[in-house]
């Protein structure tokens, strides 16, 4: 039960806002931000490495850059087609629409967040592509 209610609580904070992307925030900033969550860390061979978790609905990752530790990209990868439905929805009701699988926000900083939803057919599965 304490699991599924924090699998809430965190998809509430994915789906209110950009804020979720936290494109250009610091490790630390976004680890401020998600105070209790376990944070994986994953290194890569190149200039790159990624902080993630698991809800029950996907996982979000941050794609950090090595030397300057703040967040470039940012991907949330659906576990289900109900978990995409419900984000697709969200997103048509509180974003720009660009086209069937594109949104832009604006961020109350004045800044601009594009979002894709982009299909990988190797792995099946769905995510949600954030950028500036």
């Amino acid at each position: 039960m304490k699991h599924f209610l924090l699998s809430i609580a965190l998809l509430a904070i994915l789906i209110t806002g950009t804020s979720q992307a936290r494109l250009g925030y610091s490790e630390k900033e976004i680890r401020k931000e998600l105070y209790g969550v376990e944070l994986e860390v994953s290194n890569s061979d190149d200039e790159t490495y990624t902080l993630g978790f698991e809800s029950a609905y996907g996982a979000f990752f941050y794609i950090m850059d090595t030397n300057t530790k703040i967040c470039e990209f940012c991907m949330y990868v659906m576990n289900s087609q109900g978990s995409v439905n419900a984000m697709v929805e969200s997103f048509n009701g509180k974003y720009v629409i660009l086209s069937d699988t594109e949104w832009r926000a604006y961020t109350d900083a004045g800044g601009m967040v594009d979002i894709a939803l982009q299909y990988n057919y190797e792995h099946g599965l769905y995510a949600f592509i954030y950028t500036q």
